[in-house]
Order: C-alpha cells, then structure tokens, then sequence
C-alpha cells in the first residue's frame, strides 16, 4: 500500500505538466492569432494588390468587409478594373459583389475555395475614341464555369476574364471596320444580333 505522503508529491507534478500543457498551448495560439493578423490575406490592401497583380491593371473597392466565420474571406462591392489609375478612364470590367471565401487550411496553402462574382459587367471599348458599351455577363454560371476551369484560383479566373475581354474587343474592332467601310452587303443582314 502506497504512502498518503508519496501521493501528494505526485499530484503535485501532475497538476504542474497539466498547468505547463495549458500555458503552452496559450502561447501557441496567441501567436497563431498574431501571425494571422499580421499576414491575413483578406485585407482591402491585400485584396486590392491581388486583383491588380492578377488583372494588370487598377483596382478600386467602393465598400468591403471581411468575413471570419465559419469561413475565412472577404465581400467586396461596386469593384472596378481600369486600365489606368485616371477615374475617367472608361472601365474593363465592373462587379456589382465580389464574395471570396476561403478556408482556415487554406490560409497557409493560400488557396482559394469560391469566388462568386455577380453583377458582373466587361466593357468592350469598340471605337477609338473611348466609347464603351456594357455587356452583361450572360449568367452567373458563366463566371462560376471561369473559376472552376481555373480550379478555385482567382488570378487565373482574372486572366481569363481579361483574355476573353481583350478576344471580343478584337473582334468587334474588326467588326466594326467591315461595317465602317461598307463590308457588310444587303439591307437585312442580321450579322450584329
């Protein structure tokens, strides 16, 4: 049979790994919470230099706010890409609400889960002069089709978006010259529908 005397001692140190346990624990976390402070990836700066490095081109957030449970990410409205930081430029590319969401292993992976664009409109500048038209995305699913080729990574859903602006600007450019210089023979021709 053991001691009563040995048994205090015991518990004593018992107590003690648990206490130490706990206090390790605690500092780990609060520097886990510094770091993700310091370095959290959905700030209006850090948002705005991702879409800018993504777009090439300048990014202004009318509003936005960050989101933190039950996941990570970001809401970001009345989003404009312009090719110039000028406010007079006539706009790329316009997103009514930009929702990025993100989750808490994917902060140190630095990946993406959704990026849900709505509202979203690509400027096509037709002529030289600066004349713009708007050209609302057909659907949402649309953009959602863009991402998820892109496998949830919003630079490349950027890209894409960009390329698929610059191809139809091209192509409405020469559009318009045929018309502009009378290529276009028959008083029904449907070929601008």
């Amino acid at each position: 049979m053991a001691h009563p005397n040995t048994f205090i001692p015991q518990l004593r140190s018992h107590k003690a790994v648990v206490m130490l346990v706990s206090i390790a624990i605690a500092v780990v976390a609060a520097l886990a919470l510094v770091l993700l402070a310091m370095y959290w990836p959905f700030t209006r700066q850090a948002v705005i230099k991702s879409l800018q490095d993504a777009s090439s081109s300048t990014v202004e957030i009318a509003h936005f706010h960050g989101t933190y449970f039950p996941f990570p990410g970001c809401v970001a409205e009345e989003v404009t890409f312009r090719r110039s930081s000028d406010p007079n430029t006539p706009p790329l590319m316009t997103v009514g609400k930009l929702t990025i969401q993100g989750s808490y292993p994917g902060l140190v992976t630095r990946r993406v889960s959704q990026i849900r664009a709505e509202n979203l409109h690509i400027i096509i500048n037709i002529a030289a002069s600066g004349t713009a038209q708007k050209s609302p995305s057909p659907s949402g699913t649309t953009i959602d089709e863009i991402v998820a080729s892109c496998n949830g990574d919003m630079r490349g859903a950027l890209k894409a978006l960009l390329l698929v602006n610059e191809q139809l600007e091209a192509e409405l450019r020469q559009l318009h010259a045929v018309v502009a210089y009378g290529g276009l023979s028959g008083s029904g021709s449907n070929v601008l529908h």
